[in-house]
């Protein structure tokens, strides 16, 4: 289940890294006149912000099924070892 989450999730959130990094984020503050430079600043900002959002989301989502796999095999392990065997 985590795999399966982790990739589906995980490729829409870097599809939006994608996009977001496309020709757009090619726009320097040097692009802009004087009168544009703060939506200049605020945009190359902005987009920084959000690229780094998505990066975040995505160690986090490896994370949590990196935990999913740990809590199974603890399970499992825990069933294995409850079980009543005769000797």
């Amino acid at each position: 289940m985590g795999d399966r989450i982790e990739r589906q999730v995980g490729d829409f959130l870097k599809q939006a890294r994608y996009k977001l990094n496309g020709d757009p984020r090619t726009i320097s503050t040097g692009s802009f006149t004087t009168f544009a430079y703060p939506l200049a600043m605020t945009y190359t900002e902005a987009v920084a912000f959000e690229d780094q959002d998505l990066r975040t989301k995505i160690q986090a989502l490896m994370h949590i099924n990196d935990l999913l796999h740990e809590t199974a095999a603890n399970q499992s392990e825990a069933e294995r070892k409850s079980t009543v065997r005769e000797t």
